[in-house]
């Protein structure tokens, strides 16, 4: 868990210059052209967001006597969302601030609470007299497959017994058996979905909250994220710039652990109109420690026995069709489709352009149930339980959500195939070609 500090970041570029300006409060006063009126900072909601959350320097018209900056606020709120008032502002520093022994933490606004720096990062090793995992019974030689044996130990965690302090392992995991739902799902449980990840851009829109949750995420290691070519950049809120893992809900965004993101690897044969090669990899500014809360997933390789059909969903998207998204994290199951059901069911007269049986797979309820992703789930797993002794308590990633028509009305939706860019992911993630 992480230790709070109270303490107040602030960048030089937020720190006003102490000139005196000639205007009062409640004068008339423009910047760049937009009609404003004179008021305390604090009492323009507007400039406010922008001193907090994109560290800009207000048009300025006055110091108050107790010191208090009177600036140039817009008359019209939603400027905003033409950009024009923002451009009396100076430059912006993007990302969660930090300095050089602080890294603050993600509450509603960036940034609220600060924490005591993550030193290292990098897995301790296990005594060693803790007890042995098993040894897996298979010699698979693929680094995804290896990746997925060690994450064994954060499920069989090494730990001290209460009694006689001799080191044990401890099963941490959780995953329940639960039935066919609508689109909505059911609520997921605490530690079920560890490699579950919330993607966020900077919300320059509105004022609910600095960061906008636009879709979801996989965990696969240290420092990537496996999504959606598609939820990139988002047509509204722009590059998707903030990860945040270990949180159940977006209201409890707090107990999460946030990151940036720093680098993208979108397919470089991704078409946005068919969704073709919809797959990317987000790098993350520092390696995720992990935990009964957030580890990664693994991939789904040829050599895995995995469940026949039957298919995991878990994402933060809309419980129905039009509908608001989940603020909490949701679970369904669908079953995946042979390719030709789902060529007759998506494409039935062979003329749907999006469409791609050799890289896409598609997943639905059954007897037109109406089990399904929807709106806001774009770029999370569409997962597979792994039946293997040398793997326990493990999902992989079958698919990424990609596309569909009208979610939860019958239709299957369309799911990148994971197995189809095996090489793609393992040479940029671990840098190995080839497996």
């Amino acid at each position: 868990m992480w230790k709070y500090v109270p303490c107040l970041v602030l960048s030089s570029s937020v720190l006003f210059s102490f000139s005196s300006g000639l205007m009062k409060e409640g004068d008339s006063c423009a910047a760049e052209g937009v009609a404003g009126v004179c008021r305390n900072l604090t009492d323009c909601p507007y400039a406010d967001q922008l001193v907090r959350l994109d560290k800009k320097r207000p048009a300025h018209c006055a110091w108050h006597k107790n010191g208090e900056d009177i600036v140039c606020c817009p008359l019209e709120l939603n400027l905003h969302k033409t950009g024009q008032f923002r451009n009396a502002f100076g430059d912006t520093l993007d990302g969660v601030l930090r300095s050089a022994n602080m890294a603050c933490r993600y509450d509603g606004s960036l940034p609220v609470t600060c924490c005591e720096e993550k030193k290292n990062n990098e897995p301790k090793p296990e005594p060693r007299s803790c007890p042995a995992l098993p040894r897996p019974k298979k010699n698979v030689q693929h680094i995804a497959w290896k990746k997925c044996v060690e994450y064994q130990r954060y499920i069989n965690v090494c730990e001290v017994s209460e009694s006689g302090g001799q080191w044990r392992r401890r099963d941490t995991c959780v995953m329940s058996a639960f039935t066919n739902k609508v689109a909505g799902g059911v609520e997921a449980l605490e530690k079920e979905f560890p490699h579950m990840v919330l993607l966020g851009c900077r919300n320059t829109v509105d004022f609910e909250g600095s960061i906008k949750w636009v879709a979801g995420g996989t965990l696969i290691s240290d420092k990537c994220i496996l999504t959606a070519a598609h939820v990139v950049s988002h047509r509204d809120y722009g590059l998707v710039r903030f990860a945040l893992l270990g949180a159940l809900a977006k209201s409890m965004a707090s107990e999460g652990d946030l990151h940036n993101v720093v680098r993208y690897y979108k397919h470089k044969l991704y078409t946005p109109k068919e969704k073709y090669y919809d797959i990317a990899l987000m790098e993350l500014d520092t390696s995720v420690i992990f935990s009964d809360f957030i580890r990664p997933a693994c991939l789904a390789l040829p050599q895995m026995t995995i469940t026949d059909d039957e298919r995991i969903l878990a994402g933060w998207g809309e419980t129905g069709n039009a509908g608001p998204t989940a603020d909490y994290l949701m679970k369904t199951i669908v079953k995946e489709f042979p390719a030709n059901e789902c060529s007759r069911r998506i494409d039935p007269q062979g003329l749907t352009r999006g469409w791609d049986p050799k890289a896409m797979i598609c997943a639905g309820g059954e007897r037109g149930e109406a089990n399904d992703s929807c709106h806001g789930d774009s770029g999370g797993p569409l997962l597979a339980y792994i039946d293997d002794e040398d793997l326990p308590c493990t999902y992989a990633v079958r698919g990424i959500v990609s596309w569909g028509s009208q979610c939860g009305q019958g239709s299957p939706g369309v799911y990148t195939d994971v197995n189809q860019y095996m090489d793609w992911i393992v040479e940029r993630v671990w840098g190995v070609v080839d497996g």
